[in-house]
């Protein structure tokens, strides 16, 4: 492992498609495995129930700082 080149670190938001998350995490690992890379990843969670309260409340602003906040985590 310690042959491998080191990637830039990426962040995944995951939790608003828990399904969605797995199947991009297992892709990318592949593919860091095929290119003979190491997987440098951090992946915050959104919690779906509040997602959708926030769209179902029509409020587009507090959703964005949601999702800002959840960045800045990953950041």
């Amino acid at each position: 492992m310690s042959d491998r080149a080191k990637t830039k670190c990426l962040a995944l938001v995951g939790g608003v498609g828990p399904g969605a998350a797995a199947h991009y995490y297992l892709r990318l690992a592949q593919e860091a495995r095929i290119r003979e890379m190491v997987l440098d990843l951090v992946m915050p969670n959104a919690d779906i129930e509040t997602v959708d309260t926030y769209f179902q409340s029509v409020d587009p602003a507090r959703q964005a700082e949601y999702f800002s906040g959840l960045l800045r985590r990953a950041a």
